[in-house]
């Protein structure tokens, strides 16, 4: 923004030449290029001698962990296919060099949907392992719900994560010391379908299909309730209301973006930007407007007005990204690609 003011106001007023308009557009990879680099932490030198950063930390070493570390029995899992709906026990270990006076200890899990569909392939879980003192061996049971075919192998995963009680996981497994993960892959069985239902299912997955056809309504319907449900619509105050019907066209409208579950998420994707281009042009639209009436030239309702309106938000989502993301990679995005569209 300082650029654009230098630039209109300061070397060439109300006139952008070539050679400004070039640098300003390769601000944009350049800076892409500098977030990279510190996000790879080609910059934590500088930045410590700056006193920006702290010392690096010392990676532990599980081997060496007297609590012992987590992991599961093998990091794949296959399953046969079956018409009928199954238990699926999986097995978690804790390794320790002294396992028989290991201490209590605890962490939870939870499945994450790959190509599997939640709630059509198998049933979505979270919850905790519990090991007593002295104990090696837990179980976490899952449910698989039945199918009359799949005609291609699907996968889901099953995360540990948060542990508590003194052990880590270990860093040589998949996941790395911050978590746990098995990969549970689902195999084929039953007729393959012919016809028009072979052909949804090869570039789009018949489960994928109704689960996101599904959602689409759910999006629909939670528009429509103060809060998002109804539960929470019979708690809602009258700021939630005079909130939620202000907000009621604008959540209508979105509303009408696909699910991530079509086609990779692409289909969101591109539906996401055709609503944030509207959105741009009726914030433009309404600035120029406003610009007008109060006889504020273009240009400094656009530093202004247009700036402050649509970078203040991302300035308050760059921060929580950055206290609750260890990299900040959304700060990154938001930072690089925002402000460089905005100007």
């Amino acid at each position: 923004y300082l650029w654009m003011a230098f630039v209109i106001l300061g070397t060439s007023p109300d006139i952008i030449d070539l050679w400004e308009a070039i640098v300003t557009l390769l601000m944009l990879p350049a800076l892409v290029y500098i977030s990279w680099k510190v996000d790879i932490g080609a910059a934590n030198p500088l930045l410590r001698r700056a006193g920006i950063l702290g010392e690096a930390e010392e990676e532990e070493d599980a081997s060496n962990n007297e609590a012992g570390f987590l992991s599961f029995s093998s990091q794949e899992l296959r399953v046969e296919g079956s018409l009928e709906a199954q238990v699926l026990e999986i097995l978690v270990l804790r390794h320790g060099s002294n396992e028989k006076h290991l201490g209590a200890a605890s962490c939870q899990f939870k499945t994450e949907p790959m190509s599997a569909v939640e709630g059509f392939d198998f049933e979505s879980a979270e919850g905790s392992v519990e090991f007593g003192e002295g104990e090696t061996r837990q179980h976490i049971k899952l449910s698989l719900l039945p199918k009359s075919w799949r005609a291609r192998e699907v996968d889901f995963l099953v995360v540990l994560e948060d542990a508590e009680g003194g052990p880590c996981f270990n860093p040589g497994d998949d996941g790395g010391g911050d978590q746990a993960i098995l990969t549970v892959v689902l195999g084929t069985h039953g007729p393959r379908p012919t016809g028009f239902e072979a052909t949804i299912d090869r570039f789009v997955g018949v489960d994928k299909l109704s689960k996101g056809l599904e959602d689409w309504k759910g999006q629909f319907r939670s528009c429509c309730y103060c809060g998002g449900s109804a539960e929470e619509q019979a708690e809602a105050t009258p700021k939630d209301w005079a909130v939620h019907i202000v907000s009621l066209p604008w959540n209508v409208f979105f509303a009408l973006v696909p699910p991530t579950v079509f086609a990779g998420g692409w289909a969101c994707f591109f539906g996401s930007l055709i609503g944030i281009a509207f959105l741009t042009a009726c914030v433009s639209d309404l600035a120029e407007l406003f610009g007008c009436v109060l006889s504020v030239p273009d240009i400094i309702t656009a530093i202004t007005f247009v700036a402050m309106g649509t970078s203040m938000p991302d300035l308050f989502a760059s921060i929580s990204a950055a206290k609750e993301d260890p990299t900040a990679d959304a700060s990154i995005v938001n930072v690089t690609g925002s402000n460089s569209v905005n100007v």
